[in-house]
């Protein structure tokens, strides 16, 4: 095993390289979630302790960033080096699973080769913590789905340990492991003979321990902020979001104030309060939840497409390749089910491609076994092998090329512009806007400023590309764009939360009365915006 490990160093080497590399290309490019996490590690380093504790972001992601945020690295860069850590973890965490599947030097490489490349653009493009939860859950997975999990008694350990960390990360993660954790050490003692059983149940209280060890200290700090059992509110508030009453996010339809005195916007801890309840034990509540599962699991199963339009196929090869094959040092129905499973919650809710990673860096290494067992197949052509490898790389490469081609300088343009109002039209106070409402949250983060919201929804702007996923259009108030603000209405929420200035972007559906009688201090020398004082 020592001889293959130089191989498996050169494309870590080359993840490092083209990170840095290529870093300058997407080093502006920002998210609303990004923002929060953010504004939560200034907290931390201001003492804002009560505005720190937040029940809807999870906490770790935030402790990491304030560390490079408290030698002065600005917020977003230190986003970028959180998450090309995390890579590094994911890297290390890929080879330790991938060397309990029995491939060869060759594939080993191939397969990490290309997991350097998809965590590269996983790393690049986006700045909340989904990478470092995927990193967490593959050190798990390369401990829990290993056929000698038993013989080894600080598996168990390991497991809570991996298990916490995803959980402070993001609350999903104590319900996958929760769920996850009992149902494959039930499997694991099935097929231990008697003499391991007692090291199964051993892991098992174990991993309970250490999880809960690390895990409850958080969850009584926030349950202690907000006065009940609480672990997070990110779930109640996505499931309210695709409700049948529901109208959408609600930042995009009117001004809401700020949860703190030092947040930048609501988005820094989005109240489930905001949108209406509804529950799925009505006959109408589940007729919608049924809708709901169909829709998400199309998406799932696009997603899954995407990611590599060959994968249900290797998935399913894999299952008859692992049904015919004994003495797996991985046993096949183990990740088959890690698959099938982690995206249940998510089901009765949404799906994103990025909270899936960690599953379809597992769904690589089934492929890459599928791929090796069918080249050593007496049938295959040596020409016929290398089609098959060039299509299983391919697949896999194809999204994470098309991602970092199609968001180069990306969200470059909202920065230039901060830098031109700040150079020459200083602003300060609370912030509005028509239109745009991710753009204008990127520029109350790059001007300091507090920022309140949208008056003047433009449904060819923020909904594409804040845009969930096709549950949302089950509902015909969410598949329509949301009614802006009525002139009076608008003026009298401008008034009401004391706004400061006044973003009107081109594609604005129309300027509140109250705003166009004041001073538009830009005179139309930015791109696509003005800028009313209303002060």
């Amino acid at each position: 095993m020592a001889s293959r490990a130089p191989r498996l160093w050169v494309p870590v080497a080359f993840y490092i390289v083209a990170f840095g590399l290529l870093l300058p290309k997407y080093i502006h490019l920002i998210g609303p979630d990004g923002i929060s996490y953010i504004s939560i590690a200034k907290h931390y380093l201001a003492g804002e302790w009560r505005e720190a504790v937040n029940v809807h972001w999870g906490p770790l992601y935030a402790w990491l960033l304030a560390i490079p945020m408290s030698v002065h690295l600005s917020g977003l860069a230190s986003t970028k080096l959180v998450c090309f850590a995390a890579g590094l973890i994911a890297l290390y965490a890929f080879v330790l699973l991938m060397r309990r599947f029995d491939l060869t030097s060759g594939m080993e490489a191939l397969s990490l080769w290309i997991a350097s490349i998809m965590t590269l653009a996983f790393a690049l493009l986006r700045d909340e913590p989904d990478l470092l939860i995927a990193a967490f859950l593959l050190l798990y997975f390369s401990r829990i789905l290993d056929s000698r999990y038993a013989e080894q008694s600080w598996n168990g350990a390991l497991c809570g340990l991996f298990g916490a960390l995803a959980f402070l990360t993001k609350a999903y993660g104590l319900l996958f492991f929760a769920g996850h954790f009992a149902v494959m050490n039930a499997l694991h003692w099935w097929r231990a003979s008697p003499a391991f059983r007692r090291g199964v149940l051993k892991n098992f209280m174990a991993g309970i321990a250490v999880f809960a060890v690390i895990s409850l200290p958080w969850i009584a700090i926030v349950s202690h902020k907000y006065g009940r059992l609480t672990l997070s509110t990110t779930g109640d508030f996505n499931y309210r979001l695709v409700g049948p009453q529901s109208d959408g996010y609600p930042q995009y339809t009117h001004l809401i104030e700020p949860p703190e005195a030092h947040a930048i916007s609501f988005w820094e801890e989005p109240s489930p309060n905001s949108l209406p309840q509804w529950s799925a034990l009505t006959r109408a509540g589940m007729r919608h939840q049924f809708k709901l599962l169909n829709a998400n699991l199309k998406d799932l199963i696009s997603q899954g497409e995407s990611a590599s339009i060959l994968s249900i196929g290797f998935l399913l090869a894999y299952c008859i390749w692992g049904m015919s094959t004994s003495g797996l040092r991985i046993p096949w129905p183990f990740p088959v089910l890690t698959i099938l499973t982690y995206p249940a919650g998510y089901l009765l809710v949404l799906v994103q491609d990025r909270y899936l990673w960690s599953t379809t860096l597992l769904t690589l290494l089934l492929s890459a076994v599928v791929v090796q067992a069918a080249g050593a197949g007496k049938w295959m052509t040596t020409a016929s092998r290398r089609t098959l490898t060039t299509a299983f790389a391919a697949s896999f490469l194809f999204l994470p090329a098309r991602m970092l081609i199609g968001q180069r300088n990306a969200d470059r343009a909202v920065f230039e512009t901060s830098r031109e109002i700040q150079a020459h039209f200083p602003i300060h106070g609370n912030l509005a806007a028509c239109a745009n409402w991710n753009e204008s949250l990127y520029l109350a983060y790059y001007l300091d400023l507090r920022f309140l919201g949208d008056t003047g929804y433009s449904p060819e702007e923020d909904r594409i590309d804040h845009s969930l996923n096709p549950s949302l259009a089950l509902n015909p108030s969410l598949a329509a764009s949301p009614e802006a603000l009525s002139d009076a209405e608008a003026g009298e929420q401008l008034k009401q939360h004391n706004v400061d200035y006044y973003l009107a972007w081109t594609s604005c559906p129309s300027i509140p009365s109250y705003v166009a009688g004041h001073e538009e201090i830009t005179h139309s020398s930015l791109p696509d915006l003005r800028i009313y004082r209303l002060k």
